[in-house]
């Protein structure tokens, strides 16, 4: 169940959806505090910040996943990790809707909150450039190196399974076989660092370099269709 704009929701009907889910045991997707704009709607309307909101409507549960927070406050960020929600990251987006703010992903961390990489439907549509942009943009909210390849790297990958509620994300035994094969040849690679894996993958592989995609052992994708047959 996805809930786009909460603030603008009657309540009641807010309750209604968390106890379908619930009812359903199916997955949560809300967006909230996106903007500032749709904080001080919410405050207006409802006198509470979103995620306060979402908590007075039963839902924060632990199927949920909050898209954005650019503007969440430390005392949401709290309510969110005791709820043990997830988050999803979507970088590109907030960047193109001029948020003027980002996820406060130190904070999320540091609260052992599940943060995953989301692209927001059609913000750029390559998870390679999202998981990078996702690195630059906290790089430069920070002004460190604190948040690093392997940190937004890992967000992309197995936190992305745990925000789907899949076991996955990771090659080792008992993980399903899914898998992306890339062109090394590709001259959009030449001199990388082939000891720094994670480092090119993260800052200059993009979805020109895929060949190959499987999926729990299927081939799904493959630039040369004989391999799909």
């Amino acid at each position: 169940l996805c809930i786009e704009k909460p603030h603008e929701i009657e309540q009641e009907k807010l309750k209604e959806i968390a106890d379908l889910a619930v009812e359903l045991n199916v997955r949560l997707h809300i967006h909230a505090s996106m903007t500032r704009k749709d904080v001080f709607a919410c405050k207006r309307r409802f006198n509470v910040f979103p995620v306060e909101l979402l908590d007075k409507c039963g839902l924060l549960i632990e199927k949920a996943t909050l898209a954005h927070l650019n503007w969440a406050t430390s005392w949401e960020i709290s309510l969110i990790g005791r709820k043990g929600v997830f988050v999803s990251y979507c970088p590109t987006s907030t960047m193109l809707s001029a948020a003027g703010s980002s996820l406060p992903l130190k904070a999320l961390l540091n609260a052992n909150i599940s943060v995953g990489v989301g692209d927001d439907g059609v913000a750029d549509g390559d998870m390679f450039r999202e998981t990078r942009n996702a690195l630059l943009q906290q790089r430069n909210d920070y002004w460190d190196f604190s948040i690093d390849e392997q940190v937004v790297f890992d967000m992309a990958t197995i936190n992305g399974y745990k925000l789907a509620g899949f076991k996955g994300g990771a090659i080792k035994p008992g993980y399903p076989a899914d898998l992306v094969f890339l062109n090394l040849d590709s001259p959009f690679l030449k001199g990388v660092n082939p000891e720094k894996p994670v480092e090119t993958l993260v800052k200059q592989v993009t979805g020109r370099e895929v060949e190959l995609v499987m999926v729990n052992g299927r081939v799904v994708f493959a630039r040369n269709e004989e391999l799909l047959s």
